[in-house]
């Protein structure tokens, strides 16, 4: 009786080893493959835009202070949103894992390992940055026209704005 659980036993836990060997692989996969399209450095760049625009709130909604108070909080938020990096690279290999087979993660490193893919890496800051620019400049735009149909949706139903 003891022989066939122990057989179980081993035969489970050698199963086990080696499915966490292969998640523990994938996982270093994924964490290159974070490495080599640059997520830190894009989030990096996107903390300061959030810092950014956290100011801006805070500078319309207490016009009362002072400029050398104000120029003190882009450093005070973007230290930490950027001490909290390692965090969110940890939540986005888990969102990766979800999303995407170890093969299909390998495969992902080989493309960004072509000439085609580290131009992409290399472009993708000013892509992102000049998409953020568009993306605000687009909603700017359709604001007034966002405006106009919401307060006429209002009135429509005897409301106004």
């Amino acid at each position: 009786m003891k022989t066939p659980r122990l057989v179980f036993l081993v035969c489970a836990g050698a199963i086990w080893a080696q499915a966490f060997a292969q998640t523990s692989e994938k996982r270093a996969d994924i964490e290159r493959l974070l490495a080599m399209t640059e997520v830190a450095t894009i989030t990096q760049q996107m903390t300061r835009l959030v810092s950014t625009q956290l100011m801006n709130v805070v500078r319309a909604n207490n016009p009362t202070i002072p400029q050398e108070v104000l120029d003190a909080l882009p450093q005070a938020i973007s230290s930490v949103l950027e001490e909290n990096i390692p965090s969110l690279m940890s939540e986005i290999a888990d969102v990766y894992d979800q999303h995407f087979t170890h093969e299909d993660i390998r495969a992902l490193i080989g493309f960004y390992s072509s000439e085609i893919g580290r131009k992409l890496v290399e472009a993708q800051p000013a892509i992102t940055q000049q998409s953020a620019a568009a993306g605000q400049a687009w909603g700017m735009a359709l604001g007034p026209q966002i405006e106009q149909r919401v307060r006429q949706r209002l009135k429509e139903a005897g409301y106004t704005l």
